[in-house]
């Protein structure tokens, strides 16, 4: 004959064996004609036969607190520590834009405004080598077209005996323009035209004061110094009355050419 247990039975403090553990739900275990489901605090059941002897059925699946303890604890460490890990790279990376903005406040602007004795200075820190000083203007249509030239020509000339500073002269003294207003657009026409042995400055002065200083009547103008540092030619178009008398990109290529022979 079939073992059954009645729900009340079950219940009844007798039929169980507290240990003050909890005991997971159960699967569906057959205990008759029924199923006994849902959570059951017992590590062994004991059911009466109906005509016979006693019958102890196994035991269902229970786990102590106890046993999860220490996994869990473990996993909620590691939880913790890889967000901690996590927030911390977060940190890090959100401190590399602040580094990058610091370290480019630092270095050295491309086109620095600069005044005529600073190009001095430069010319005198390439003592040993040619050197060429462009006097330009983005306003200057010839200017435009020379200093490319210019530019790609010294690149074509041993790195160690040629050089070229361009100054570009575009500030006009307006105390609401700087020079370092003018810097977007000199840099703009300066992109299209990139050098890898051309040195480019703003010039500081007023345009005007800077001619009536130099004793020049316009630009382009360019300044050829020897290796020694000093000022061996300057071409102008000064006393040019036609197109046909302003000076070429040929002579002042053979005027280098002629330096680097001595």
């Amino acid at each position: 004959m079939r073992s059954t247990a009645k729900i009340a039975d079950l219940r009844s403090p007798e039929r169980f064996n507290f240990e003050g553990l909890l005991a997971l739900p159960l699967s569906r275990h057959d205990v008759g004609e029924g199923f006994l489901l849902g959570p059951v605090p017992v590590k062994e059941l004991v059911m009466q036969d109906r005509s016979t002897h006693p019958r102890t059925f196994p035991p269902p699946r229970s786990v102590s607190i106890s046993r999860w303890a220490a996994p869990l604890l473990l996993s909620g460490l590691l939880v913790a520590t890889l967000a901690l890990g996590f927030e911390s790279l977060k940190s890090c990376r959100a401190d590399e834009p602040s580094a990058s903005a610091s370290q480019k406040k630092s270095a050295p602007s491309p086109l620095p405004a600069a005044s005529w004795d600073d190009v001095q200075k430069r010319v005198a820190a390439h003592r040993g080598k040619v050197v060429l000083v462009d006097i330009w203007t983005t306003t200057c249509g010839t200017c435009r077209e020379e200093l490319p030239k210019l530019m790609t020509l010294v690149d074509s000339l041993p790195a160690d005996r040629v050089v070229c500073i361009a100054v570009a002269c575009d500030y006009d003294g307006i105390p609401e323009k700087p020079p370092e207003f003018y810097r977007p657009k000199v840099a703009a026409f300066l992109a299209e035209h990139k050098s890898q042995r051309t040195e480019h400055i703003l010039l500081n002065i007023p345009f005007i004061d800077f001619l009536e200083e130099r004793e020049l009547k316009s630009t382009p103008a360019v300044y050829l110094y020897g290796p020694d540092g000093k000022l061996v030619k300057r071409f102008d178009n000064d006393d040019a009355k036609r197109v046909e008398d302003e000076f070429t990109h040929a002579q002042v290529k053979q005027a280098i050419a002629d330096q680097l022979k001595k």
